[in-house]
């Protein structure tokens, strides 16, 4: 008898070339590193009327379309090479899951042309080295004894040397010389989106379910002091197949490495505005609403999704908060709808090229009143950002000007 455990198998998530036609076929790179267990879900409707007959039985049922199917998992954020990139890095299954729910994804700024003179604010690039598409991007920057986050702003390449003007100061001036690595960045925008293939191996070899034309409903980023930065998806999903054959999985290692634990000797720090604060949590809480584009000639009556509405909140527990002023926390002001100082970075990782990730909002705005809270027997206080339209930089193709974005480098 033939059994399949929960907690051993293989997931792979690949992007379709259109609606309709799932991706069968998948490499390593494809893989994604779910926590165990995992169950599947099989969802299809039973359709039945109430009709008129003489005794207490059940209606004839009738199978009916098997969408939408919804699958949720949970996994460690994880970075783009287990070594230092070499180039513009490429994009991973988890910058592929956030991309189709932010909208966007792109891929620049590697370079290895950092020049002399660069301060907190403007980096300097070898004349003739730097490339205004570096705008919006996130680049990581060598300084003495690690490296810092920034995200390109501005990039002149009419005065000498070149000049990348960032979002946001950084702590330290960077290094004379050395290598600035570019990230792929996912990035908040109204762009429609391909779906997505979810191929499930069990551990028995015919266990092999594959899922297919869907998208994320639903993807939070779980940060917290000391831990390990969790992700939580919800897809949805129009189709799923039983192929029954395929699965109990050679053994393999995963290819992409765990982002480190959320700590100071990783590199971690949040700034608002040029100024540091501390962070006991943080959750990032993107929403996507779907409809069904309904079509009787597509395999389960839907042809595919489509997004209504996206929405980026951010929720920040403190405990260093002044409350004596009510102005919750310290970097905002303490009344709804008011703009921080200033644009954010939430550098979760920094310190090693290849497993290095950041946020940045243009310009967050408090959505309701901070509330205080208990934690660990202190009084922390919590407050929701939204993020509002940011037109700050020098150019406007995603990801400059895009009020929310997340980085791996």
């Amino acid at each position: 008898m033939a059994i399949s455990l929960s907690n051993k198998g293989r997931v792979a998530i690949k992007q379709q070339a259109s609606w309709g036609t799932a991706q069968t076929s998948f490499a390593a790179t494809d893989y994604l590193e779910i926590e165990a267990p995992f169950v599947p879900t099989l969802a299809r409707e039973a359709l039945r009327m109430n009709t008129f007959r003489p005794g207490f039985t059940e209606p004839e049922i009738v199978a009916g379309s098997k969408a939408p199917t919804e699958l949720t998992f949970r996994f460690p954020l994880h970075g783009v090479s287990t070594t230092a990139p070499t180039g513009d890095p490429t994009a991973h299954p988890d910058a592929l899951i956030f991309k189709t729910a932010l909208g966007a994804l792109g891929s620049d700024g590697y370079t290895t042309a950092l020049a002399s003179g660069s301060t907190t604010s403007t980096i300097n690039i070898t004349n003739g080295s730097a490339d205004t598409a570096w705008e919006g991007y996130g680049l990581l920057i060598p300084k003495s004894g690690g490296y810092q986050f920034g995200f390109a702003q501005n990039v002149d390449t009419t005065v000498t040397p070149d000049t990348i003007t960032l979002l946001e100061q950084l702590d330290v001036n960077p290094s004379s010389s050395g290598t600035i690595y570019g990230s792929v960045v996912a990035s908040l925008t109204t762009d429609a989106q391909l779906p997505l293939t979810f191929d499930y191996l069990g551990s028995d070899a015919n266990t092999h379910m594959r899922f297919a034309d869907g998208l994320p409903t639903s993807v939070r980023l779980i940060v917290a002091a000391k831990q390990i930065p969790m992700v939580e998806v919800t897809m949805r999903f129009l189709n799923w197949e039983n192929l029954g054959t395929g699965g109990a999985p050679a053994d393999y290692v995963y290819g992409y490495p765990i982002i480190p634990a959320t700590i100071g000797a990783n590199g971690a720090y949040f700034r608002s505005a040029g100024d540091d604060f501390c962070v006991a949590t943080m959750t990032v809480n993107i929403t996507q609403e779907l409809s069904e584009v309904e079509c009787t000639g597509s395999s389960q009556g839907v042809s595919e999704l489509v997004a209504t509405s996206r929405q980026v909140t951010i929720e920040i527990v403190r405990t260093d908060s002044n409350l004596s002023t009510l102005e919750l926390p310290q970097f905002i002001s303490g009344d709804p709808g008011a703009l921080s100082n200033g644009p954010m970075t939430l550098a979760l990782a920094t310190n090693t090229p290849g497993r290095a990730c950041a946020i940045a909002i243009g310009k967050p705005v408090m959505m309701e009143q901070p509330t205080l809270q208990d934690l660990g027997g202190k009084i922390a206080v919590r407050v929701l950002l939204g993020c509002t339209p940011y037109s700050g930089d020098d150019s406007s193709t995603a990801p400059a000007d895009t009020p929310f974005r997340i980085a791996f480098a």
